[in-house]
């Protein structure tokens, strides 16, 4: 898991085009990545995938400006 974590922080993983919905997102970055890392299994690529989609919507619901 360790040299997964590693590979990660040095690989370019897509990233979600403004607008994009989730089910386009996971298809595309699952297939980006299973070109890029091809040493990975499908569960592999579809957990980073999943895990980048997840920090996207955060990042997303933190611009997100809250009624008082």
């Amino acid at each position: 898991m360790e040299c997964i974590k590693q590979k990660i922080n040095i690989m370019p993983i897509p990233k979600r085009n403004a607008g994009e919905n989730r089910d386009t997102f996971i298809s595309r970055c699952v297939s980006e990545m299973s070109v890029l890392e091809q040493s990975w299994t499908n569960k592999q690529i579809q957990a980073v995938c999943y895990v980048q989609l997840h920090e996207t919507l955060a990042t997303e619901n933190d611009n997100v400006p809250t009624k008082l």
